[in-house]
């Protein structure tokens, strides 16, 4: 969860720490391993090595090499694991393969290295939430200094997960129109302080830095709004603050791409309300996670008077808003798997 609003200046790390975008099946030897990384601007590897015996339903070839019907339940299984959050590791210490736990192994910006205690020789599974890449390259190597090649590996597909959470290139970007989130939304600025809120502050602050009630108090400060629903429709907005309602139309005037300090990115589309309309907000920056045409499921407004250039130094309060048919229920459940 590296989304801007969630942890202002300062964006989740390691990037997208619950996601699975590589596995590998090893034969290690008794002994110790070295896992050698180079040069990267990550923060962090998130990261579990599995013995095989410890995965249920997988096959293996004459080899000794998974089978390709094995995958999927490899692939479950690690995707489990990968949401737990992982043990803090330092460069330079020592780790061993478990079959319930993963590592937070903590990046060196210009090389760096961990070691392995493999206790028992066999098969083991390694998986992580970054592949070995251009972004963080990474190897084992033996006792020797021998690099170590998989048996079978895969590089999973998380593009959209890796979007998500901030990691695009700038050629990337599209624009955007409002028919992206045209429709009835409303606001979600009263859950926080309804109680319904607690069980996605609880998760939070599981896997977070912060406690569940800091939690709270941030999204108190993020959702809040007299905004509480909004009717988007061509390019007219119709704001509604109680029985009352606000009809402007806005014009697109392309987006912004924003940097921060870990490394994640962030993408603002902007429109400018046409002529004197009082009471609908003369800038608007839509934030819904997605960099190209396509249609959320809620979306983030940031909305001011001044400029869009100060509008773009805000990330403490971000209006929240969901389909208006959605459930509570409905939304709870996305907030939990957001």
């Amino acid at each position: 969860h590296d989304h801007e609003h969630e942890h202002g200046h300062e964006p989740a790390a390691p990037r997208y720490q619950n996601s699975l975008a590589y596995w590998g099946e090893y034969s290690f030897k008794t002994g110790t391993y070295s896992l050698y990384f180079g040069h990267t601007h990550q923060s962090h590897l998130h990261l579990a090595i599995v013995p095989a015996e410890a995965i249920e339903g997988l096959s293996f070839d004459e080899q000794g090499i998974i089978e390709e019907s094995s995958e999927e339940a490899l692939e479950g299984f690690a995707k489990k694991l990968m949401k737990t959050k992982g043990t803090d590791v330092k460069q330079e210490e020592t780790i061993k393969p478990a079959a319930e736990e993963s590592f937070l192994v903590e990046m060196a910006h210009m090389e760096g290295r961990i070691d392995l205690e493999v206790e028992k020789e066999g098969r083991y599974f390694v998986f992580a939430n970054l592949a070995p890449s251009d972004a963080l390259d990474y190897w084992f190597v033996d006792a020797e200094e021998s690099d170590l090649e998989a048996m079978k590996d895969k590089t999973l597909d998380d593009t959209l997960e890796q979007i998500g959470h901030g990691y695009f290139k700038d050629e990337m970007v599209e624009d955007r129109s409002l028919e992206d989130w045209k429709g009835s939304w409303k606001s979600v600025a009263d859950l926080p302080d309804s109680g319904v809120m607690d069980v996605v502050f609880e998760a939070k602050a599981k896997s977070g830095d912060k406690s569940v009630e800091d939690y709270k108090k941030m999204y108190q400060t993020g959702y809040k709004t007299d905004i509480d629903g909004i009717e988007i429709e061509g390019n007219t907005f119709r704001f509604k603050r109680g029985d009352a309602v606000t009809e402007a139309a806005y014009k697109y005037g392309g987006y912004k791409i924003l940097d921060y300090p870990k490394g994640n990115r962030g993408v603002r589309f902007l429109f400018t309300r046409e002529g004197e309309v009082e009471g609908a907000p003369k800038y608007i920056q839509f934030s819904d996670h997605n960099i190209f045409p396509t249609t959320p499921k809620h979306f983030h407004l940031y909305m001011g008077e001044e400029s869009h250039e100060a509008l773009l130094e805000d990330l403490e309060h971000w209006p929240t808003y969901y389909p208006a048919d959605m459930s509570q229920d409905e939304i709870i459940a996305d907030m939990l798997a957001h």
